[in-house]
């Protein structure tokens, strides 16, 4: 799961700032460093907001080892009654 998640979130990672530079410079202005850290500072958020629920299930499953044998949907259902839907 752990290979998955790290593909996942690269993945969207690349996604997010591909389209933001795409907006930045469809505007008309010329990437800068400045504009392209910034620009990678928001698609690093918004790669957490979309990626974070798989890397707690990941990081849920490996922590409970090999004798709980809790499957990716057991461990989802389990964290949304533990914690709701928000964590």
């Amino acid at each position: 799961p752990k290979a998955a998640s790290t593909v996942l979130s690269n993945f969207a990672f690349f996604f997010f700032f591909a389209a933001l530079k795409r907006a930045y410079t469809k505007s008309g202005r010329a990437m800068g460093t400045g504009s392209g850290l910034l620009l990678a500072s928001f698609a690093g958020a918004l790669n957490m907001c979309a990626t974070l629920p798989a890397e707690t299930v990941t990081t849920r499953l490996q922590a409970g080892g090999r004798e709980t044998r809790e499957t990716v949907v057991s461990c989802v259902r389990n964290i949304r009654a533990e914690q709701g839907l928000k964590g």
